[in-house]
């Protein structure tokens, strides 16, 4: 399902929210994505008459139609950045009680089109600013370890990864991450 919303103070819709059933089910949890940069004023889903396939189409406010072509990865030569966002992980077994985090460690293992880098933003405790945000290599089929600083009582962490580079797509295909408490006590 595709809904196109205005954010903030915004007239238009320019963000694109989409909830997948596919992977809701697979996964058994709510999967959605997030699309930014439209001025998007309609949306609708049709089918490929010889493939069978669904393929989507909007329109803006200036009566342009416009086809969401999965084989391209820019825009006119100019890089699309692409991010996936992980919904908010306790960090106490109790998820509730806050702890002292001394370090996030794991690997992210990614597959992409053409060499490049890829950002991770590590948010705590439902902020909207990245307290910390490393640039790591990524190579086409790569297995990125992952240590991030900490540091801070947190009781909540979040992860987005960011990449923008052009002509070039990428996938997550497995992302195992472990949390380093700086002592396991609860803070008062």
């Amino acid at each position: 399902i595709w809904w196109s919303v205005p954010t903030g103070s915004q007239e238009g819709c320019q963000t694109i929210l989409v909830y997948s059933y596919r992977l809701s089910a697979i996964l058994q949890r709510p999967v959605w994505y997030t699309f930014t940069g439209f001025q998007t004023s309609t949306l609708t889903e049709s089918e490929d008459q010889e493939t069978g396939l669904p393929y989507i189409m909007h329109g803006n406010y200036m009566g342009r139609i416009f086809l969401h072509d999965e084989s391209s990865d820019n825009d006119d030569s100019t890089a699309i950045t692409s991010t996936w966002t992980s919904g908010w992980l306790s960090v106490h077994p109790n998820g509730v009680d806050a702890i002292f985090l001394r370090r996030l460690l794991g690997f992210i293992e990614a597959t992409a089109s053409a060499a490049g880098s890829l950002t991770v933003d590590l948010y705590q405790n439902l902020s909207t600013t990245a307290f910390q945000s490393p640039t790591l290599s990524l190579a086409t089929t790569d297995r990125i370890p992952v240590d991030i600083a900490a540091g801070e009582p947190a009781w909540a962490v979040q992860l987005k990864l960011s990449h923008s580079t052009a002509a070039q797509g990428w996938q997550v295909n497995r992302l195992d991450l472990g949390l380093a408490p700086l002592n396991e006590e609860r803070l008062e």
